[in-house]
């Protein structure tokens, strides 16, 4: 009765499984209807005999992958439609540490869960990290890629909230295959060479599989790409005509210096070299001083890393197998950036030999002349005490960042099946460590204290060899000081900072699954398991960066730790088949219970259910109730730094506030202190881990629908399946302005009352705002939702095989609530920090094959956006902001096609090779006016532009 439901789930699955990306789908064989093997699926843990749940997934298998020319996992999977918002990678020079991560629906990688042959994987960087570095993965060793792209917290736990990313290795290979490949861009920059070497075996009970792989990837420069050579800025009306015009600006910390020169000339004087006879100073002028900082920055960033993995299983009985998982990689990468800018460097007394204004100095035996009260001499009435505000440093180079990390992860276990009647349960039991140690080096970084000594009359040494001794320097400018003086200032003042830190995970766990009973349509399934999983994390900074002696704020160590108890029940009920509309219908429940040693127990749970209505149509829809994401290592001990955020204190002119309560409780904060409004525009806030965090929870709902049109035309088959996400307690910060806004406006509030956020900030004897504590909260609400759609048609013309594959992701909403009640929808802007989120995304792919030979051609569209400077402005705003810049249209972002192209030949039976151009027409990306790097979205375009690539494939 069943064979029909079963041929037809069976082709329903293809359907539903068509690949993310666009290029040939997986396949599978199926010999005989009735030995068609049970298999997980991503998103259940219960086996059956096809791979469609209620649940939309896409699956990307190695085909795909090679046939893409791609080399980082990160690549791959940000080329899904789904894929949106900020992910770091090669493309992010500040910031990224080498690490690289997926964002799903652009809630960000803290929220997507990453597990590698179905479990997870531990988190990555370089110490108390939230997220999976994808560069631990090895892209060669892949079988396929299975992406949830909804709840999985019932089946999975934390984390996966936006959706899991489940990788699934090689585990089975027999033979032996090297691969290579190389390229780089047009321009001839960006070089990138991997080779990898996968070898496995067979044996009487059990097989081996093993990877080893190297992957080298050079630079690009911000210099070398006419888009990002120079940085743009649109604040100055430079011709009067009362709009704000584009023009190549720079950074106001100058190369030289700028001062304070004392009572006579107060604003920030540019220090540098002149002609003799004339002063060594001027004002500040933004065209003439501001530093180009493009031109030392990485466009895409360097990497290097070595891989190796091992996958085993062997048959201890006809029931009984155990399995082992090993992987280790090591990666070394870099980013590099202007030199380092410090602040507040110290002051030189007015008698110092190398103050520009000591009529006695060395300024006055070159022959220069610094009258700086303008009287006509210059003597001892000009002699001033020169503060050093801010310095570009490019005496010592640009500042270099490095990472070295090694990433280890091992899985020992037992699996197998035992009969229970005439029923068969499979089980399984595992013990899984992973842990990852980094170390982050900064190179060129400077010891505010130590330049201070520099300059100190009192402390330096002239001539002093800066070992043993402080030299005195004369940084009042550049190229002032000879070669020795130079190297012997550099090395007094300069450091390389050392940040280092691990990540380690150790999880157990027992799953077990299988048919209780059989119903009228079909087995009654469940999977139940538990798990006891620990983690610990600790991140340490540079001893000068705890103390705040470097080119930073303050920051200290974070160090934390947890543990959990999981135990979970998933059910797979058949209620109908073979009726009039109802070919089939099946619901599925899963509930898991949590208890974490930092916040308590609590649970979730989801219902999903499948219709087949008639052959080849189905619907599906899942709810999850509290899919959750545990507050972080990171989120809950965050080692605490400094922070300077502006603000607006309620208590401003208070005596004329209209609010009684307001005005009341400012009054007895304030009443004698003398205090109107305040004096700055910022306040010193601290910010770092929170240990009363609770988790954030979402309740998560898709439905869709599966179409195999094969009987209308053969080949042809279409998914489409609606989305919505609403995650409340998300973690966040909360505003300075708002917690004194709720902490005066609530009765008996003032300065550590007990009124919200009252115990969060101080204020000193004249009424100001002293200190404020802004540690994460759970803070905001955040909602996305949206539609994923897939056609694809399979189809045989002239004697070759054909394959087209339409992506495409229309999102509705991707908004934050936050604690203020301030409601902002992302949705086709590009923001200055956090990434775009374009209204559209689309992947239209077209594989053509022969018999030693294929062709591969896609075409990636990403919508039009807009700046997000007019995001939530009222019509008439709007028109205000477009109308204040003379080249209105940076506001606008074009939408893009990238167009990608790959043709392969098997030039021996065992030999492939494949040539590739992808960014065919070299596509650049979009300027806009609040970019947040590179004058483009570093996150939403293709940085490189136009990118060969040859690959080669031998199998023996």
């Amino acid at each position: 009765m069943h064979k029909n439901i079963l041929a037809n789930s069976v082709r329903l699955a293809l359907i539903s499984g068509a690949a993310a990306a666009a290029f040939t789908a997986p396949t599978m064989a199926v010999a005989a209807e009735d030995s068609v093997e049970r298999i997980e699926v991503t998103g259940s843990r219960i086996k059956r005999t096809d791979m469609e749940t209620s649940s939309p997934v896409s699956v990307i298998d190695a085909g795909q992958i090679a046939a893409m020319g791609i080399t980082r996992l990160d690549d791959v999977l940000r080329q899904m439609t789904a894929s949106s918002g900020a992910a770091l990678g090669t493309n992010v020079n500040n910031g990224s540490g080498g690490k690289a991560t997926v964002n799903i629906r652009g809630l960000g990688a803290a929220r997507t869960l990453v597990l590698v042959n179905g479990r997870r994987m531990v988190n990555s960087g370089i110490g108390a990290d939230s997220s999976v570095d994808l560069n631990n993965v090895p892209l060669g060793f892949i079988k396929r890629i299975e992406v949830l792209k909804d709840g999985g917290s019932a089946v999975y736990g934390s984390d996966a909230v936006a959706g899991v990313v489940n990788i699934i290795l090689k585990d089975d290979y027999e033979g032996l295959e090297f691969n290579a490949q190389t390229g780089q861009t047009f321009e001839s920059d960006g070089k990138e060479t991997t080779i990898s070497l996968t070898m496995g075996t067979n044996f009487d009970k059990g097989n081996i599989s093993a990877y080893m792989g190297y992957t080298d990837k050079e630079e690009i420069r911000q210099a070398d790409r006419e888009f990002s050579n120079c940085p743009i800025f649109e604040f100055l009306d430079l011709d009067g005509d009362g709009k704000l015009d584009r023009f190549c600006g720079g950074s106001s910390g100058t190369v030289g210096g700028r001062g304070n020169l004392g009572q006579y000339l107060p604003g920030g004087q540019t220090l540098g070299p002149v002609q003799p006879g004339q002063p060594t100073y001027k004002p500040y002028s933004f065209f003439e001083d501001s530093y180009n900082y493009s031109e030392l920055s990485y466009l895409e960033t360097p990497r290097k890393q070595f891989q190796m993995n091992v996958n085993g299983t062997y048959e201890l009985s006809d029931n009984v197998t155990t399995f082992i998982e090993a992987m280790y990689t090591k990666r070394t990468s870099s980013q590099q950036m202007a030199p380092t800018r410090p602040n507040n460097l110290g002051t030189a007394a007015a008698d110092y030999y190398y103050n520009p204004t000591n009529p006695d100095g060395w300024f006055a035996d070159q022959g220069y002349f610094n009258d700086v009260n303008g009287d006509g001499v210059w003597n001892a009435d000009d002699a001033q005490d020169v503060t050093i505000a801010t310095r570009r440093m490019t005496d010592i180079g640009p500042r270099i960042f490095s990472q070295n990390t090694d990433t280890y992860r091992a899985v020992f276990g037992f699996n197998g099946n035992f009969e229970v009647g005439e029923r068969v349960f499979d089980w399984e039991v595992f013990y899984q460590y992973g842990r990852n140690d980094g170390r982050s080096y900064t190179e060129n970084q400077v010891n505010r204290e130590r330049f201070a000594e520099t300059i100190d009359k009192d402390v330096c040494v002239m001539g002093g060899n800066g070992v043993d001794e402080v030299p005195c320097a004369n940084w009042f400018g550049t190229g002032w000081m000879t070669p020795e003086q130079q190297a012997a200032a550099n090395n007094y003042v300069t450091y390389t900072e050392v940040d280092t830190g691990f990540n380690t995970q150790e999880i157990y766990g027992a799953n077990i699954a299988g048919e209780l009973f059989d119903m009228p349509a079909g087995g009654f399934g469940v999977a139940a398991g538990i798990e006891h999983r620990a983690e610990e994390g600790f991140y340490n900074p540079d001893v000068l960066s705890q103390y705040g002696a470097g080119g930073g704020n303050a920051t200290l160590p974070t160090k934390g730790d947890f543990s959990v108890d999981e135990a979970y029940l998933e059910l797979s009920i058949p209620v109908l088949a073979d009726l009039p509309g109802v070919e089939r219908l099946d619901l599925s429940a899963a509930i898991r219970y949590f208890d974490y040693s930092t916040f308590g127990s609590d649970s979730t749970w989801n219902v999903g259910a499948t219709w087949s209505i008639i052959e080849g149509l189905m619907v599906r829809g899942k709810y999850t109730n509290q899919a959750f994401r545990a507050p972080s290592i990171n989120d809950l001990n965050q080692g605490a730094s400094d922070s300077f955020d502006g603000y607006t204190d309620v208590c401003n002119n208070y005596q004329n506030n209209p609010n009684a309560t307001i005005k009341a409780n400012c009054e007895a904060d304030l009443a004698g202190t003398g205090f109107t409004e305040q004096d700055d525009g910022q306040v010193r806030a601290i910010v770092g881990g929170n240990v009363n965090l609770k988790p954030e929870k979402a309740d998560i709902y898709t439905v869709g629908f599966v179409y195999d049109a094969s009987a209308l035309v053969d080949g042809l088959s279409l998914t489409v399946d609606y989305y919505n996400i609403e995650i409340e307690d998300a973690i966040g910060t909360i505003g300075a302005t708002y917690k004194l806004e709720q902490c005066y406006s609530a009765v008996g509030g003032g300065v550590g009352s007990d009124a919200p956020f009252c115990k969060d900030f101080i204020r000193d004897a004249g009424g100001q705002v002293d200190g404020m504590l802004r540690l994460k909260e759970n803070a905001n609400v955040e909602v996305t939702s949206g539609v994923d759609a897939n056609v694809a048609y399979a189809f045989e013309a002239a004697s070759v095989d054909w394959r087209i594959d339409w992506e495409t992701t229309w999102v509705k909403e991707n908004s934050t609530t936050d604690s203020a009640g301030e409601y902002t929808d992302y949705v086709g802007f590009a923001t200055s920090n956090g990434g775009s989120i374009p209204e559209w995304k689309s992947n239209l792919g077209l594989n053509v094959s022969g018999d030693n030979w294929a062709a591969n051609y896609q075409i990636r569209y990403i919508h039009s956006l807009e700046d997000n400077s007019l995001n939530g402005l009222t019509p008439e705003e709007r028109a205000a902001e477009i109308n204040a810049y003379a080249n209105p249209d940076n506001l606008f972002l074009d939408a893009v096609w990238y167009h990608d192209a790959s043709v392969s030949y098997d030039v021996l039976e065992n030999v492939k090779l494949q040539l590739g151009v992808n960014n065919l027409f070299d596509t650049q990306p979009e300027y806009y006016v609040s970019y947040n790097d590179s004058n483009t979205d570093i996150y939403t375009y293709d940085l490189a532009g136009r990118r060969w690539y040859l690959q080669a494939n031998i199998q023996f």
